[in-house]
């Protein structure tokens, strides 16, 4: 059976975002539940790279291009190749969410990670 996260659970892992941790260079950020679309969440192992000197993030599957940061650096908007992405870093809890357009069963889709950023 796979991993559901309730409201409850999703409210409770999206509230420690009010007491955000800055993002700096060298932040990794490694999420363990991904959502697609109105699925169930499911694990993953899944690592994104925060660079926002470079004004990018990284992963194995694609690079994005930062449009914009909070002045804090715990909320960011990126650009990718047919994408957009928002990045959320807390204490505790992190949220990587992809908007993505084009030819696919869902036209548009979107994907909610949720996982922790550290800067290393």
């Amino acid at each position: 059976m796979a991993p559901h996260l309730t409201l409850a659970a999703l409210a409770a892992l999206t509230a420690t975002t009010a007491q955000m941790a800055p993002a700096l260079a060298g932040t990794r950020c490694t999420f363990t539940f991904e959502c697609y679309m109105t699925e169930a969440c499911t694990s993953t192992d899944w690592t994104l790279w925060v660079d926002p000197g470079a004004g990018r993030l990284s992963s194995a599957a694609e690079d994005w291009t930062l449009l914009h940061a909070s002045e804090d650096g715990s909320q960011m908007l990126a650009s990718g190749t047919g994408s957009l992405a928002l990045l959320s870093i807390g204490k505790e809890v992190s949220l990587f969410t992809t908007h993505i357009a084009g030819d696919t069963a869902y036209d548009p889709i979107t994907v909610t990670f949720f996982g922790e950023c550290v800067t290393e």
